[in-house]
Order: C-alpha cells, then structure tokens, then sequence
C-alpha cells in the first residue's frame, strides 16, 4: 500500500491511499502553510496561496486564473461586481469545478459594491485595491495585502490552457468609465478596459482557520501538495 508523508509544524501524519479524513490529524492552523495544491473536477491541478489570516479566518487566492470571461457582456458596468458577468462565471463556472469537500469548509464572504454596500459571497475575485493598494482610478474599497506586494504575485497564467502569464480582470470599476474595468496586465501592472473583454479569471474564498488542517488532509489525501514558509537559520 502506498503511503504518503506530510510534515507540518515538526508533527509528521503517515497518509495511506485508503485512509480516510477522520485519520488525518493534522494541527489546526499550521502557520508556516503557503499554499496548497490539489486537482479540480476537472482533474485541472490549481494552486491556492494563502493572502490573508484574521479573525480566525484564512483567505486562499488561486495563484493563476482558472477560466476566462468577460466582465459585462454588454460592456458596460451595470450591475457593478455583485451582478456582473464575471461573478456569474465564478459561481456558475468555477464554482462547479471546486471539489465537494472544499465547499463543506469555504465560508460567506462580505464583499462591497462600487458604493460600499455590503454583499455576501462565497467566492469572489480580488479588487485593485487589494492588488495595488490606493489610486485615484478606481475606488479604494479595501487595504493591499501584502501577498500583492510581491510582483511575482501579481502576475497570473491561463491554467491549463497555458503557462504564459495572461491579462486578468480585478473586481473594480475603472473611475471616470462607464464601460471600463480593471484588469492587471501580463506584467503585472493595472490598467482599465472595455468591460465586454475577455480575460482571465482568478477566484478566492475562505474557510476558518480551524479547518486548515482538514483541507490540507483533503487535499493530500487527493494526490495534492502542501508549500510550506521557508524558515531561514
């Protein structure tokens, strides 16, 4: 029988290809955990980094685009994010291809609308804000995660299509445009463009953090991997 092993936080779990979630045990909330990687329905490998941890929740981001859309087919923004194309994609879509066992632990999500009304989500895509922090040509509607600070996290593939980084849509209304949306370049520099492009599509979620450990179990169990904060001696 072949039986895998994953180390996190000095515990080591011996993982057979018939245990069960139940024998898993894993810590509740390793924090060294960077990403973890495991297949979609589609059999479609995706890596999900970590971006943010509070309040007892942890925040995952895939770190390339797992489809393509345009923001508004009309090209236009109305509706804005909450009843836009592209979020119909990402539920209807994406959502789909997410496996079972991570639905049982992806929370509801408070998002904002262009005019800061609260809406929840399960799945959402990230604003320009959080990828750039402030400017004047989009609404500033949250703070920049540190994770986006890091050019090289910026910058997104067509997964499995490609391996070549791609143009993809934030969450944010161009300022000034009724037509235009941001989108973050191949390059990882933003820019605005007609809604009714067709462009990438990343997607987050979050679980709480006292499920980390179980989705780690899940993901392994399902021929994933774990990347782990290089701790430096």
């Amino acid at each position: 029988m072949e039986i895998k092993q994953l180390t996190v936080n000095g515990s080591v779990t011996l993982v057979t290809g018939e245990s069960t979630p139940q024998a898993i045990k894993i810590k509740a909330d390793p924090g060294e955990v960077e990403s973890v990687t495991f297949p979609l329905v589609d059999g479609t490998m995706a890596q999900f980094d970590i971006t943010d941890r509070g309040e007892g929740r942890i925040r995952f981001d895939s770190r390339d685009c797992l489809g393509k859309s345009c923001w508004n087919k009309g090209g236009n923004l109305d509706g804005d994010i909450e009843n836009a194309d592209i979020q119909k994609y990402v539920d209807d879509v994406i959502g789909r291809n997410l496996p079972s066992w991570l639905w049982e632990m992806i929370i509801s999500t408070g998002r904002q609308t262009k005019d800061y009304e609260i809406y929840e989500t399960d799945l959402f895509i990230p604003d320009a804000s959080e990828i750039f922090g402030e400017a004047d040509w989009y609404e500033t509607r949250y703070c920049r995660l540190d994770y986006y600070r890091n050019p090289h996290n910026r910058v997104k593939a067509n997964k499995p299509c490609s391996e070549d980084a791609c143009w993809y849509w934030s969450a944010s209304a161009h300022s000034g445009d009724s037509t235009g949306a941001v989108f973050v370049g191949a390059g990882g520099v933003g820019n605005g463009y007609v809604a009714s492009g067709v462009y990438g599509v990343p997607v987050c979620f979050r679980i709480m953090a006292a499920d980390l450990g179980g989705l780690i179990g899940e993901a392994v169990n399902h021929g994933g991997t774990v990347r782990r904060a290089q701790v430096s001696k």
